[in-house]
């Protein structure tokens, strides 16, 4: 199997079945027998006392994870943050709200309550929703934000009131979020950090490269849809026995990989090659909080959520690892 670029590893440990009942991982095809991505192991570094350096993406968090205490607007949150670089807080005036891809490399989807890697060394993990710095595509009054119960990706409104962790440094192992245009000081897309996402596909045989990740997608956009999590999985076998690669379900974090937030409907730029994309896509990854239902990408919009695995409501979308000159 080749090298994958710019997805980390979700940290989900086991593998489950339809019931959330856990299984034996061996030829499931699930996200914890694969465990797709950059290792996790031994990220964590101290940076003074007060804050966490994470090895794996270069990036600097407070150890008080939940660091005003309290909800603020999204323009709060930047003034905020304009407040603790005049403070010079660890020695760092180029603190900032994390871009939607920064925040969520520290959450972990194989926790909950709180969604980050075990062990960690963050304080004051409140359970909530927290702000990222990039804002929605079809509507700038809204910006996207992640929970901390479960590791779901939603937006709200910029007047709502959600929770605030800073960032400092930039950003290594962490593809950008495609995000150009700015709408305030020092958001996402004032200072564009992480890979580019621009001229990133290219054809190949039957499929579409992501030349960033090194991941290949079907080129028809989905292999089957209006599939429960028991029915994706077989139908991917029969598809693999047809089929000179071996394709397999992708982890969440791959399936997150295509979202370019400068987009939306879908949140994909439109020289991308599919030839017919759905909004509804089945991971691989099955939910840690709550294990009969599994991650999905809902691509028009961008969002990272839950669905039942009983319901047949899934589009499959294989992919596979690209490996250069293959023996």
């Amino acid at each position: 199997m080749g090298k994958v670029n710019y997805i980390l590893q979700t940290n989900l440990q086991h593998c489950y079945n339809q019931k959330g009942e856990i299984i034996d991982c061996q030829n499931t095809g699930q996200d914890a027998e694969f465990k797709i991505g950059l290792s996790l192991e031994n990220r964590f570094a101290s940076y003074k006392e007060e804050g966490v350096l994470d090895k794996l993406t270069n990036l600097i968090f407070p150890r008080k994870f939940n660091f005003f205490d309290f909800p603020q607007t999204w323009a709060e949150a930047f003034s905020l943050i304009n407040q603790l670089n005049k403070e010079n807080f660890l020695g760092k005036n180029n603190w900032r709200l994390p871009n939607r891809r920064e925040l969520r490399s520290i959450f972990s989807p194989g926790h909950k309550k709180p969604a980050l890697p075990s062990p960690h060394p963050f304080k004051n993990t409140t359970l909530g929703w927290y702000w990222t710095s990039t804002t929605v595509a079809s509507d700038n009054n809204y910006a996207w934000a992640i929970h901390l119960e479960g590791s779901r990706m939603f937006y709200g409104r910029k007047d709502q009131y959600y929770l605030v962790c800073p960032v400092a440094g930039e950003s290594k192992n962490i593809l950008s979020t495609g995000q150009k245009k700015s709408f305030i000081d020092f958001d996402d897309g004032f200072y564009k950090f992480g890979k580019s996402m621009d001229k990133r596909f290219k054809k190949v045989e039957d499929g579409i490269l992501d030349t960033n990740t090194n991941l290949i997608w079907l080129e028809k956009g989905y292999l089957e849809e209006n599939l429960s999590w028991e029915e994706a999985f077989t139908c991917l076998k029969e598809f693999n026995s047809a089929s000179k690669y071996t394709w397999r379900i992708p982890n969440i974090n791959e399936l997150e990989s295509l979202v370019n937030c400068a987009y939306m409907y879908p949140a994909l730029e439109k020289e991308q090659g599919f030839k017919d994309l759905k909004n509804l896509y089945l991971s691989s990854t099955t939910s840690y909080f709550e294990p009969t239902y599994a991650f999905v990408l809902y691509l028009d919009k961008g969002a990272v959520g839950v669905g039942r695995k009983e319901q047949p409501l899934y589009s499959l979308l294989p992919v596979r690892t690209y490996v250069q000159n293959p023996i």
